[in-house]
C-alpha cells in the first residue's frame, strides 16, 4: 500500500493522521470490491475542504492534478440527500469511480471514493454486500466527529474558565497555550486596535497594540504594548472584518502587512491564522496563531479558534464595559464627594428609592451611604436628625411631587447637627435628565448657617435701632398730637402746618419701624404663629369692610369672588389679616381712581391647576387668594424684585406714592411661615393690572 501524493493548491485537499478503524473498514471494502485507489474523505465543518482520513491502494497509482480537480468538483456537489454515484471521467476513459456520500444528521461529513479500471464497471456490481461496511464507516466518522466536538468543547470550557478567572490578554495567551494549542503551534499574539474613539468605535484605527504574546522558543522579541502602524495594513484589516479569519499554510502566501511580518521576523513563522476579535459590530483586534513549519490548519482547529475568539471578545467587552462602568461610577462618586453640599439621588420609581448619597450628606445628617442606599425617600426622612415639624413639612413637599416630574423645589429648614450645634440648611430639588428622559431626582443641601448668622446680626441691629428710635418718636408724636388738640385754634397758620407734618411724619416713621421689627423677627425665626383652623372668606370680608373708607376716598370699589366650597385653612388669623391688608392697600394706592379691586378665592386640588407663574415648590391642596387691580401693573423685572426689602418700582418713586418697600417682604415672610407662597404676575395685554396671589395649605 502506498501513500497518495500531496495535494496541489488547486485541489485544496489535505491529509490528516489516518484512523486505523477507517483503514481497516476500507481494506474490508476492497476485499469485496476491487479498487486501484480507495479513499475515505472527511469534510471540514467550516471550510468544507475534503481531508483524507484513510486510504488503500493495491498498486502505486497516483491521483493526478486533473483527476484531483475533477474529483473535488464532484465532492463539492454532495448534499445530505445525495445517493451513491457511479462516475466515468471523460478525461479517464479507462477509469470508473464510485462516490458514496457519508452523512450525519443534516450534513455531509465524508465520502467513500473507489477508483478502478474501466474493465470493472461499478454500475453493474451488486453493492449490497458492502452496504454494512459503508454504514460502519459512516458510524465511525460520526463517532470521530462527536469525539472531536467533545474534546474541543472540553478544551474550550477549560479555556473559558481560565479566562474568566483572569481576562488579561497576556494571561489569555498562556491559557490558550495550556488548554487549546497542539504541539505544532509555536506562537500566539493578541493585538487590540487603537485609539478607541467614542464617536467612531469601529474605526478607522491608527495602530494595533500588542497586549499579549507567547512563543515556544521562549526568546521572542515581540514586546507587550508595542504598537504597529496600520497605515499599510488596511487590506488585511478589511478582509478580516468581512471573513472573520484568514489562514495561510505557507509563509510565501502571507499577506503583505506589518503585523504578520513582525511575527515572521521574530518567531520564524511559516503558517498563520488571523482571527478577528469583534462583538456587536465593534472591531476590537486580532488573535494571531502561528506555526514554525508549513501547516494546513484543520477545520476543527479553525472552529475552536473562532469559538475562543468569540468568548475572548465577550470577555474583553465585559471587562472593558465593567472597567468603564467602574470608572464612571468612581468618577461620579468622587465628583459627588468633592461637592461641598450634601447630595441625595433618588430613582424615578413610585417610592423614590435612594440611589446614592455623598460624604457631605453623611456629615450633615449622620447617616452612612450603605445605610441610606435602597431606602425609600420617606424612610430616609425618618432617619434624619430633624425636628418633627421640619420633617413633616419636608415630607409634605417632597412626597407630594412625583420623582419624575419636571418641577423644581427649594426651601430652608433649621436642624441640630451631629455636634449639637444649630444649623440652617438650604435645600434644592430638581429632575436629572438623560436623552430627554428623567432618570432620577437630585436633592442638594447647603449649610447657610454662617450667612444666616450674619443676617440675624444685621436684622437684630436694625431691630434694636428701630426699637430705640420708637421711644423718642413716640414722644414726638405725643407732643404733636397734644399741641394740635390744645392749641390748634391759637397756632399761626405756618406753625399749624408744620405741626401736622411732624405728626404725619412721626406716624409714618412709626409704621416703618414696626415693619422693620416685623421683618427682622420673621427672618430671624422669632416671629411665632398662632395658627388655628378658620374660614378664610370671613377674614377677607372683614378686611374689605375695614378698607371701605379708603376705597370711598378714591371712588373705588372692591369685588369679592369667593368660592363657597373652599374648605377651612390652617393659619394665624392676625397675620393673614396683615397680609390681606397690605395687598389690598397696595392695590388701592396703585390703581386709578374710580376703578375696581378684585379679590378672588379658590380651592386648588392639584399643582397643575395653579397659575403659570406660581412658584414650583407651591404645595397643593391649598387655598389660593388673588388681589387684582386695574392699575399699570408690574414689569417682568419688577415682578421678580418686588419682594426684596426696600425695593420700590420706578412708577412708585415718580408718583411719590407713600411707602417704604417693606409691606410686601413682610407679607411674603408671613405666607412662607404658613408653608404657602406669595408671588406677583407681570402685566400683559391679556392680563393687565397688578396681580398678586398667595396660597395657604388646606387643613388635612
Amino acid at each position: 500500500m502506498s501513500i497518495p501524493p500531496e495535494p496541489t493548491s488547486e485541489t485544496e485537499m489535505a491529509f490528516i493522521n489516518p484512523d486505523r478503524r477507517l483503514a481497516y473498514i476500507l481494506t474490508s471494502i476492497t476485499e469485496h470490491i476491487h479498487a486501484d485507489i480507495a479513499v475515505i474523505y472527511t469534510f471540514g465543518r467550516e471550510s468544507g475542504r475534503p481531508e483524507i482520513s484513510a486510504w488503500v491502494t493495491h498498486e502505486p497509482q497516483e491521483i493526478d492534478e486533473k483527476t484531483g480537480t475533477w474529483l473535488w468538483a464532484h465532492l463539492q456537489k454532495l448534499t445530505p440527500v445525495s445517493m451513491m454515484q457511479v462516475l466515468y471521467p471523460e478525461h479517464l476513459p479507462d477509469r470508473c469511480v464510485l462516490l458514496w456520500p457519508l452523512t450525519m444528521w443534516d450534513s455531509v461529513i465524508g465520502a467513500l471514493v473507489l477508483i478502478s479500471d474501466q474493465d470493472l464497471d461499478y454500475g453493474k456490481l451488486d453493492l449490497r454486500t458492502v452496504e454494512p461496511l459503508v454504514l460502519l464507516a459512516q458510524t465511525t466518522l460520526e463517532n470521530l466527529h462527536l469525539a472531536e466536538r467533545l474534546i474541543t468543547t472540553e478544551a474550550i470550557a477549560l479555556t473559558a474558565q481560565a479566562i474568566v478567572r483572569n481576562p488579561s490578554p497576556q494571561n489569555i495567551v498562556h491559557v490558550l497555550r495550556d488548554y487549546l494549542f497542539d504541539v505544532h503551534i509555536s506562537s500566539c499574539v493578541i493585538g487590540l486596535f487603537g485609539p478607541v474613539r467614542e464617536d467612531h468605535p469601529n474605526g478607522p484605527f491608527d495602530y494595533i497594540e500588542i497586549r499579549g504574546a507567547w512563543s515556544r522558543n521562549g526568546d521572542s522579541t515581540i514586546t507587550i504594548n508595542n504598537r504597529i502602524d496600520l497605515a499599510n495594513n488596511q487590506a488585511v484589516i478589511n478582509r478580516l472584518a468581512r471573513d472573520d479569519f484568514i489562514t495561510v499554510s505557507h509563509v510565501d502566501d502571507l499577506p503583505p502587512n506589518d503585523f504578520t511580518r513582525l511575527l515572521i521576523d521574530v518567531d520564524d513563522v511559516q503558517a498563520v491564522t488571523l482571527v478577528s476579535l469583534h462583538a456587536e459590530g465593534i472591531r476590537l483586534g486580532i488573535l494571531a496563531i502561528a506555526t514554525d513549519e508549513p501547516y494546513e490548519f484543520t477545520s476543527h482547529e479553525l472552529r475552536s479558534y473562532q469559538i475562543v475568539a468569540e468568548f475572548l471578545t465577550m470577555s474583553t467587552m465585559a471587562v472593558a464595559l465593567q472597567q468603564q462602568a467602574d470608572y464612571v461610577q468612581q468618577s461620579r462618586a468622587a465628583l459627588l464627594d468633592a461637592v461641598t453640599d450634601g447630595v441625595v439621588m433618588v430613582l424615578p420609581d413610585e417610592v423614590a428609592t435612594v440611589l446614592t448619597i455623598n460624604e457631605q450628606f453623611t456629615e450633615m445628617f449622620g447617616i452612612a451611604a450603605l445605610e441610606a442606599q435602597g431606602l425609600e425617600l420617606r424612610d430616609l426622612l425618618e432617619r434624619l436628625r430633624l425636628p418633627d415639624d421640619v420633617r413633616q413639612n419636608l415630607a409634605a413637599l417632597w412626597l407630594a411631587l412625583p420623582t419624575d416630574a419636571a418641577d423644581k423645589q427649594r426651601g430652608e429648614f433649621p436642624m441640630t447637627g451631629p455636634t449639637g450645634m444649630n444649623k440652617d440648611i438650604q435645600w434644592y430639588s430638581g429632575p436629572v435628565y438623560k436623552d430627554g428622559y428623567v432618570i432620577g431626582r437630585l436633592f442638594t443641601f447647603h449649610d447657610i448657617t454662617p450667612d444666616r448668622a450674619t443676617e440675624r446680626l444685621r436684622y437684630e441691629l436694625l431691630s434694636r435701632i428701630s426699637h430705640e428710635l420708637r421711644t423718642p418718636l413716640t414722644s414726638i408724636r405725643g407732643f404733636a398730637e397734644f399741641i394740635l388738640e390744645a392749641e390748634r385754634d391759637n397756632l399761626p397758620e405756618l406753625a399749624l402746618e408744620y405741626t401736622e407734618i411732624i405728626l404725619k411724619s412721626s406716624k409714618h416713621l412709626n409704621h416703618i419701624f414696626t415693619d422693620i421689627i416685623d421683618i427682622t423677627r420673621a427672618n430671624t425665626g422669632q416671629l411665632k404663629l398662632q395658627q388655628t383652623t378658620a374660614d378664610l372668606s370671613a377674614i377677607i370680608h372683614e378686611v374689605s369692610t375695614r378698607m371701605q373708607p379708603m376705597l370711598r376716598e378714591r371712588g373705588q370699589t372692591i369685588s369679592l369672588e369667593l368660592d363657597a366650597n373652599v374648605p377651612d385653612a390652617y393659619f394665624d388669623i392676625d397675620r393673614v389679616d396683615q397680609v390681606l391688608t397690605n395687598l389690598i392697600n397696595n392695590a388701592i394706592k396703585y390703581s386709578e381712581k374710580d376703578s375696581t379691586i378684585h379679590v378672588t378665592m379658590s380651592h386648588i386640588v392639584e399643582r397643575k391647576s395653579l397659575p403659570e407663574h406660581a412658584p414650583q415648590d407651591t404645595l397643593a391642596p391649598c387655598v389660593m387668594i388673588g388681589i387684582i387691580d386695574e392699575g399699570p401693573g408690574l414689569s417682568k423685572k419688577d415682578a421678580e424684585k418686588i419682594f426684596l426689602p426696600f425695593y420700590r418700582t420706578r412708577d412708585a418713586r415718580v408718583q411719590k406714592i407713600e411707602g417704604a418697600g417693606l409691606g410686601l417682604p413682610i407679607s411674603s415672610s408671613i405666607v412662607e411661615l404658613h408653608r404657602g407662597r406669595l408671588w406677583a404676575e407681570p402685566a400683559t395685554r391679556k392680563k393687565p393690572g397688578g396681580r398678586f396671589y398667595f396660597t395657604l395649605p388646606i387643613t388635612e
